[in-house]
């Protein structure tokens, strides 16, 4: 009986680990956010803060991977993370402000999933907000001064 209630408890545990983070999103390659780290999502940074038009802006992009590399399975009765994942590649950088958009380069994640750009901000870009993204992240807000 014994033996049942702690294979009933790992099948519960093992299938909390496969619907947790589909219910947050994650699936192949997707990835999401939550408290607890499952599946994190691919994000977009810039520096400087403010930007002048024609000036260098540094890129980064962390979470860059196809697939979820902590989804847990069952390694001799204990649960252990899975960490099959692949670094994405030929990542489009895009520069969005109203109707303009520009492709400021393409990028290779690493094995980490993380990459940087260096890239000049369009000398035409108008002061106020503009949008960096990178495939299917959030993109990153950018303000633009004279």
């Amino acid at each position: 009986m014994r033996s049942s209630a702690r294979t009933r408890a790992l099948l519960l545990a093992v299938l909390a680990g496969i619907v947790v983070p589909l219910a947050a999103g994650c699936s192949p390659g997707e990835t999401a956010t939550t408290a607890d780290g499952a599946c994190e999502a691919a994000r977009v940074s810039v520096e400087p803060g403010p930007v002048a038009p024609g000036k260098i802006l540094r890129i980064t992009g962390q979470g860059y991977v196809d697939g979820c590399a902590d989804n847990p399975e069952v390694v001799d009765g204990t649960l252990a993370p899975d960490e099959s994942s692949t670094a994405m590649s030929d990542i489009s950088v895009v520069w969005s402000q109203g109707d303009v958009e520009i492709e400021l380069g393409r990028v290779d994640a690493g094995p980490d999933g993380e990459w940087s750009l260096d890239a000049t901000a369009p000398p035409d870009a108008q002061s106020g907000e503009a949008q960096i993204g990178a495939g299917t992240s959030e993109p990153a807000t950018v303000t633009v001064t004279p």
